[in-house]
């Protein structure tokens, strides 16, 4: 899906061709996946919200994590706005359930498709991961389009990232999680 999205002239195209390629990509998607793909491409086509989607497939409680939920969902979704990212995160996210991994999916494919300048500079602004940042990705993603470009033999400079910082930065991040809890464990409850 993001490889559609990337190599699509304009954001509809990627949704429809994905679907152009899945029989191919992957032949032996079993009728169980293939239902759920197609019903996900008809209710996008129908108007349907993402939130109405996934309550027409039985899934009261919104998109759950599991995989056969999850992926017809961002599918969903995309073929919804491919490409508008906040239009298709709002969509997904009122969907309910797991909407840290629906909306981090559905970002990777369309944001594999929007140029740099494409992102809500609201969302960028807010950004706080340290040391990741938004110049950070905005360098690593021309490198990887660098070397994506046909006919391309040499290696793109790629941003050096300190990995004595990210192993700080995920102690520091166990601990207050730890924390957190530790502290649920005690009363009062």
């Amino acid at each position: 899906a993001a490889a559609c999205a990337a190599r699509a002239s304009r954001p509809e195209e990627g949704p429809k061709r994905f679907h152009e390629l899945l029989p191919e990509a992957l032949p032996d998607l079993s009728p169980e996946w293939t239902a759920l793909l197609d019903a996900a491409r008809a209710s996008a086509a129908s108007g349907a919200t993402t939130a109405g989607f996934a309550a027409a497939q039985g899934w009261n409680h919104g998109v759950s994590g599991f995989i056969l939920h999850t992926i017809p969902a961002v599918i969903h979704a995309w073929h919804r706005s491919p490409g508008n990212l906040r239009e298709a995160l709002e969509d997904i996210i009122a969907a309910g359930g797991d909407t840290d991994t629906t909306a981090a999916i559905l970002g990777g494919i369309i944001g594999a498709g929007a140029p740099p300048d494409g992102f809500p500079a609201d969302l960028t602004a807010s950004f706080r991961d340290w040391p990741w940042s938004v110049e950070l990705f905005r360098r690593c993603g021309e490198a990887v389009g660098q070397a994506l470009k046909p006919g391309t033999t040499v290696k793109p400079a790629v941003p050096i990232i300190l990995w004595p910082a990210v192993l700080l930065r995920n102690i520091c991040f166990a601990a207050i999680v730890l924390a957190h809890v530790l502290r649920r464990l005690l009363p009062p409850y």
